[in-house]
């Protein structure tokens, strides 16, 4: 029995062994064709009946292939699951992940509010340096740069102090810098 899938488009042969998908001469595909893989894959299943690991597994493939909508869909799909079961760390990982895709999608003010809600409803500590990281640069994306700089200083106490200068949450400090010199 063959392990893995085929798709044809464009007139290419693309072919997933394990995760990965290829094209003949089993190199990555481009992010575009990515997309269109995916979204062939995934098309008609019933994300309600798919096991965790695997809805995971899904959240992390469209979130690599740029395919935010989708990612949001699976995402959303974990989080309603998780707080069923009451499994706050399933939510915890969950929020970098949809704050993210809701800034790709140009909806800062969306993640800026789904992350005030978890904070509402869970407390404080339900979000991570991921999260806040995230979260500081959805306030940069609507220029909150005082909210940005508390939210960013919020995780960096969090992490414990420097941890390099090519990190995301330093991008996000540097992009408060190069905003708020006089």
């Amino acid at each position: 029995m063959n392990n893995y899938k085929k798709v044809e488009i464009d007139g290419e042969t693309y072919i997933k062994l394990v995760d990965s998908w290829v094209d003949s001469m089993y190199i990555t595909p481009p992010t575009t064709v990515l997309r269109k893989l995916l979204e062939t894959e995934f098309a008609g299943i019933d994300i309600a009946a798919i096991e965790i690991k695997r809805l995971k597994a899904m959240i992390s493939e469209s979130k690599n292939a740029e395919c935010y909508p989708m990612c949001l869909k699976f995402v959303d799909e974990l989080i309603k699951r998780s707080l069923l079961s009451r499994d706050i760390s399933e939510v915890t990982y969950c929020i970098p992940i949809k704050t993210a895709c809701l800034r790709k999608i140009n909806q800062p003010e969306d993640a800026i509010r789904f992350c005030e809600d978890m904070q509402r409803t869970h407390g404080k500590d339900i979000l991570t340096i991921a999260s806040l990281t995230s979260l500081a640069a959805a306030y940069c994306d609507i220029d909150e740069w005082d909210l940005a700089l508390k939210t960013a200083n919020r995780a960096y106490a969090m992490q414990g102090g420097g941890v390099g200068y090519t990190n995301e949450l330093s991008m996000v400090f540097k992009r408060i810098e190069a905003n708020t010199k006089k």
